[in-house]
């Protein structure tokens, strides 16, 4: 069985900040926010040792609440192929202690120093012109080594302006609705990313009757019969902490995207363009001289059609799944997506499914020519318990379920078997 979990944001303390998974597509919901909300910059990974504050305001990590403006020890950053994250417009910060330093490696997770904070920040689209804010996560390493996740839930829109963010003790769940034009071609629910409902009950995750259809279907639409046929409802899952290290793991080095083949990239910053990962070394982030390799090994996006298919389903892959799925993890799957090993050895093609066999006779994870016969893309587009990742998503993404599907489909039967 396959098993896709998704990233989340990390902040380091004292200095650059960064969080899990996620597209990073810069919008300011400004109508729904708080023009009044500055604050201090003394924000650092100390103020979470004991008790991590209870407003996003008292992290002290943003200049400007209202706009999101950070601090100047935080530094924002990209990824080549990010996280599905239900359509979300995602943007990422990292911010590292004083004098703390970056073990670089081009082939191997990253080492942080103590008190690395790295930080994400979700917003949904209501509508083509309007934007919410959701959550903002942090992922923190502690002087021990360890690193533990938050998360701040942002004041629901529906309420008023969005000034600021509580500190969740648990995992928490809501229910958003997005309305789209009435128009040919528009976007799905996976293109747009969702708003709060109109019934403030649905926010709840108390009211499990409102979240009862969604598993049912690989529609989202079909979560409510009762809305036009222009506004889409679709739950949103709020991590608890012990679920945010489901994902940044201790096999997978705990930080998923700050790394070679995600931060290697041409970037626009400060009225110039530059190598992304060259602008960290010109920080002094690095322990060691950084080597910086224009190769194959740099991700893409799974919608990048200038780049080979197999390229973009296997970036694709390695970054929403292999956190879990690959040697030394707790997932008892046997397969390794990470994007390097090789193909015929990633135990997907004409290897059977150990965990759920989608109610197929013969259940290979991956059967050559035939996607309908294969697990890991029948999980990747059902709903409900048997649904990959099991963590952080309840939209399908039907771009990469399609391109997924056209891959296994174009691999010739006499595949070879790992």
């Amino acid at each position: 069985m396959i098993f896709f979990y998704r990233i989340v944001l990390f902040i380091v303390f004292g200095g650059a900040v960064s969080f899990c998974r996620g597209d990073a597509v810069h919008a300011s919901p400004a109508s729904r926010v708080s023009a009044a909300s500055h604050a201090s910059c003394t924000g650092s990974g100390e103020l979470f040792l004991e008790n991590p504050p209870d407003r996003l305001s008292a992290t002290q990590v943003f200049e400007d609440l209202s706009t999101l403006k950070p601090c100047s020890n935080l530094v924002e950053y990209e990824v080549n192929s990010p996280l599905w994250s239900d359509g979300a417009v995602k943007r990422r910060w990292v911010l590292l202690p004083k004098n703390g330093k970056i073990e670089f490696s081009p082939d191997n997770p990253w080492v942080y120093p103590p008190g690395t904070v790295f930080i994400k920040q979700f917003d949904l689209r209501i509508g083509p012109a309007e934007i919410v804010r959701v959550e903002t996560r942090f992922l923190v390493s502690h002087p021990d080594g360890k690193w533990s996740g938050y998360t701040y839930r942002w004041e629901d829109a529906r309420e008023g302006e969005q000034k600021d963010a509580h500190l969740l003790s648990g995992a928490e769940e809501a229910t958003f609705q997005i309305t789209l034009p009435d128009s040919p071609g528009s976007p799905s629910l996976n293109t747009a990313i969702q708003a709060p409902s109109s019934n403030p009950s649905s926010n709840s995750s108390s009211n499990p009757s409102s979240n009862s259809s969604s598993n049912s279907s690989s529609n989202p639409s079909s979560n409510s019969s009762s809305n036009s046929s222009s506004t889409q409802v679709q739950r949103w899952a709020f991590p608890s902490r012990p679920m945010c290290m489901q994902c940044h793991n201790s096999w997978s080095g705990f930080i998923l995207g700050a790394r070679q083949e995600q931060l290697n990239q041409m970037r626009d910053s400060d009225g110039s363009t530059s190598n992304q990962l060259q602008s960290w070394e010109n920080r002094n982030f690095f322990s060691k001289k950084l080597e910086l390799r224009d190769d194959d090994s740099k991700f893409v996006k799974i919608s990048d059609v200038s780049q080979p298919l197999e390229k973009r389903v296997r970036s694709y892959l390695a970054v929403n799944c292999s956190e879990c799925h690959q040697p030394g993890s707790v997932v008892r799957s046997g397969v390794d997506l990470r994007y390097k090993t090789p193909l015929a050895q990633t135990h997907m093609i004409n290897s059977l499914a150990n965990l759920a066999d989608m109610d197929l006779e013969n259940p290979l994870i991956v059967n050559p020519g035939d996607k309908n016969s294969s697990v890991l893309w029948l999980r990747m587009k059902t709903r409900g318990t048997r649904h990959m990742p099991l963590l952080g998503s309840n939209v399908p993404d039907d771009q990469a379920i399609d391109l997924v599907g056209e891959w296994i489909d174009g691999m010739p039967a006499t595949s070879l078997k790992d």
